[in-house]
């Protein structure tokens, strides 16, 4: 990835792709809560790419070839290419614990600030695009972080086709669901 200017200071800008980041194994999601923000500007339209998807944010457990693997235990943010909208996914022991897909299609070249909140099983995993509320989903249960390789940005683990197009900045990963308001206000702080 090579520096671009961002919202706030400079930006990754991962160009047509093979680029991404990764965070050492100790960055470990809170399985009960949290959040996972980030400003992104997309750099294709719908229907464009291929494969399907194109991961945004990836956190998983060794063994398995990322989002969707079976007997994984993942949480991903992926952009879904057919419709140039964003999916949040929770998996458990490789099956959908919570899935939400938000209806509302980003443009190519225009920046967002995307969060996705959850707050563990039997509560509301949520989607928010430019701090608004697009799209919940019930949790069923919580994933495991054993065996963790930590969390990376702009591809899942070893699946490179599915690198992201486009700008990345201000990535947050909390341990914690941040309030409503807390994610409106990121919204508007560039």
């Amino acid at each position: 990835a090579v520096y671009d200017t961002g919202q706030i200071g400079s930006s990754f800008n991962m160009g047509s792709g093979n680029f991404y980041l990764i965070f050492p194994n100790t960055v470990v999601p809170n399985p009960s809560a949290g959040t996972i923000e980030m400003w992104y500007t997309p750099k294709t339209s719908a229907g464009q790419m291929s494969p399907t998807i194109q991961a945004l944010a990836w956190g998983g457990q060794t063994g398995g070839n990322g989002v969707g693997a079976s007997a994984e235990d993942e949480l991903s943010l992926t952009l879904v290419n057919s419709t140039n909208s964003i999916a949040f996914e929770i998996t458990s022991g490789g099956a959908y614990v919570l899935l939400v897909l938000s209806p509302t299609a980003l443009t190519s070249g225009t920046t967002y600030h995307i969060a996705a909140t959850w707050a563990g099983t039997g509560n509301y995993g949520k989607v928010y695009i430019n701090g608004a509320l697009t799209a919940s989903g019930l949790q069923s249960a919580n994933f495991g972080t054993n065996n963790w390789i930590g969390f990376r940005v702009g591809a899942p683990n070893s699946l490179e086709s599915m690198f992201v197009h486009g700008e990345v900045d201000e990535v947050r990963l909390s341990n914690k669901e941040r309030p409503f308001f807390m994610v409106v206000f990121m919204s508007f702080f560039k």
